[in-house]
């Protein structure tokens, strides 16, 4: 049984400063994009369901 997960983490309003630097490198080459976000992507290894929760909890959700 795997103990491995794969969390995507998404800053959001004010704290996302690089979707709209990204956006406008990814627009200069294709002018056609809408929109552009940046996920922070974390694998977690070897972690019980509860200490996974602990862990997201309180390393990666912002208290914000």
């Amino acid at each position: 049984m795997s103990n491995n997960k794969r969390i995507f983490v998404e800053k959001r309003g004010i704290f996302d400063v690089e979707s709209p630097k990204i956006f406008d490198e990814v627009k200069a080459v294709v002018p056609a994009v809408q929109s552009v976000k940046v996920y922070n992507v974390y694998d977690i290894f070897n972690l019980n369901n509860g200490e996974f929760e602990k862990v997201v909890n309180n390393t990666f959700v912002d208290p914000v």
